[in-house]
């Protein structure tokens, strides 16, 4: 295997230092909607509905522990009277779950298929 050693990556516009690109950058993520649409995806080979408000998301190249960083949020809601949420509910090196829903303003809480935009962050395999 060859070795490329540089301080920086250019593409003649922008330029990055490599150690954002090594350390800091996403290793996997996906826009979604429920139904199992994708919008966008990155290192993502699937997303599972497993049910009203809970999905899972496949990756094409593992990462190498199951303690990887997974971050989601969720979009919709009315302004002052609901509160979305989305809760990260399994991790492993292969995938992760999740489950999205409302918090209403009267106290109840209810799973629901809402959009989602999920990032992992860790080390690949």
């Amino acid at each position: 295997m060859s070795t490329i050693s540089a301080a920086n990556i250019s593409d003649g516009t922008d330029t990055v230092g490599t150690e954002y690109v090594v350390n800091g950058s996403a290793r996997a993520y996906v826009s979604h909607q429920f139904s199992t649409t994708i919008h966008d995806s990155f290192n993502t080979s699937s997303v599972s509905d497993l049910g009203t408000g809970m999905a899972r998301q496949v990756y094409v190249s593992a990462m190498a522990t199951d303690e990887n960083v997974a971050t989601g949020n969720t979009q919709g809601g009315a302004h002052n009277t609901t509160f979305i949420f989305c809760e990260i509910t399994f991790v492993t090196a292969a995938q992760r779950e999740w489950n999205t829903g409302m918090s209403y303003s009267s106290g109840s809480n209810t799973l629901a298929d809402n959009s989602t935009v999920h990032t992992a962050f860790g080390e690949l395999a």
